[in-house]
């Protein structure tokens, strides 16, 4: 069964190898390649960044779909090819404040014991910020604007080890969260040329 799905998963490989690994030749490729399209105007921005685009849909194809879909069909999480490639599985975490509520999250993370992630700023000119200053100035009249914020990676980090501790997540108006399985590739180890 292990060398069917080797066999299955060689081409795999190969493909997302040819699409994250620039060849030793890049200009050739890149002459050959402006020749069998035919293209005889300039490279520009766009035109790049549509091709970059198109090999990087190819890329999350076959980490997330190809990957996943063969391991799971042979019902494992992970095969060693024959070079010593190690082909798995991680589950992704993703996280999103866009049009959420800052001030629900913001509660949610104090709550469950992570306000220390919460990055709270008070445009003054100097200061730090705690709850008895910005009392302070509430009850004496001051005018002041207070932001409170979680870095994007902070955030992601803590919800992961949050749902990986068997807890639930947060409600979804203060956080978008998806989570999803994406194939992992890492390479055998070559032979030291000394």
């Amino acid at each position: 069964m292990e060398a069917d799905i080797t066999k299955r998963m060689v081409p795999v490989i190969e493909r997302l190898d040819s699409l994250t690994k620039a060849p030793d030749n890049l200009s050739e490729v890149i002459d050959l390649t402006a020749q069998n399209l035919r293209y005889t105007g300039d490279f520009s921005i766009p035109l790049l960044e549509e091709l970059l685009s198109i090999a990087k849909r190819e890329r999350d194809q076959i980490l997330n779909d190809d990957i996943v879909c063969l391991l799971a069909e042979y019902g494992i999480s992970s095969c060693v090819m024959q070079d010593g490639t190690a082909v798995g599985t991680e589950v992704v975490y993703e996280t999103s404040q866009k049009d959420k509520d800052a001030e629900l999250l913001a509660s949610w993370l104090e709550a469950q014991g992570y306000g220390g992630v919460i990055k709270d700023t008070i445009a003054l000119a100097k200061g730090e910020y705690d709850h008895d200053l910005e009392q302070f100035l509430i009850d004496n009249g001051y005018t002041f604007t207070r932001d409170s914020s979680v870095h994007s990676q902070t955030l992601k980090k803590t919800l992961k080890d949050h749902i990986l501790a068997g807890k639930e997540p947060p409600p979804p108006e203060a956080v978008e969260l998806k989570m999803f399985t994406r194939g992992v590739v890492k390479p055998g180890k070559k032979d030291k040329e000394f």
